[in-house]
């Protein structure tokens, strides 16, 4: 009897065995689509958002009415969100090559490069909801700048990257921490509100 390996991108469990690792049926018809075509194609998973947390992140767009968004992080979560028709969206990052690409896919984001430590000034600017998904490494200093910008909903995904929340106000309740397993490791999200 054979061990069900999980899959190589998203760590759902696998079946499809391609060469020296193992695809579930979902991964193994976004390549196969990839590959095929040449229109915009979502990949899930392997370090970025899966579906489980874009259903979870759609529920919380509409719950607090989200319209403003600020990423940090260009990638998956660009794309996704770029779909969702906010009347403004910005998408941060320390990668220009990040930035670049995705400006060939998306034409309704505002891009802004920053060197890794150096945030650029955003004072006075206010958004519904921060998403963190970048950089690598500590965010401890993107979360600081959320806490004075965002109205209702900071996210910060990858939660061990998020080193601290002691720059969080008071004001910002945990709404859900979380963790999953993927093939590089444990990962998941927290989730700060302004009201439960």
């Amino acid at each position: 009897m054979t061990e069900t390996q999980n899959c190589y991108i998203c760590g759902a469990k696998g079946k499809n065995q391609v060469q020296e690792y193992t695809l579930c049926s979902w991964c193994n018809l976004n390549i196969t689509h990839f590959i095929k075509s040449k229109t915009r194609n979502i990949l899930w998973g392997s370090g970025r958002i899966d579906r489980g947390n874009w259903v979870w992140i759609k529920k919380l767009l509409k719950k607090y009415n989200v319209n403003t968004l600020l990423e940090f992080g260009t990638g998956l979560s660009t794309e996704l969100f770029s779909l969702e028709g906010f009347e403004l969206m910005w998408s941060l990052d320390t990668h220009e090559l990040n930035i670049e690409s995705m400006k060939k896919k998306v034409n309704n984001v505002n891009f802004i490069y920053y060197p890794f430590g150096q945030l650029p000034d955003l004072e006075g600017l206010l958004f519904d909801m921060v998403f963190i998904d970048g950089p690598q490494g500590d965010r401890s200093r993107e979360l600081a700048v959320a806490n004075k910008i965002a109205k209702k909903v900071i996210y910060c995904h990858d939660w061990g990257r998020c080193q601290t929340y002691e720059a969080l106000d008071t004001k910002w309740k945990p709404l859900w921490q979380g963790k999953q397993r993927w093939a590089g490791g444990e990962i998941g999200q927290h989730i700060f509100v302004t009201e439960l």
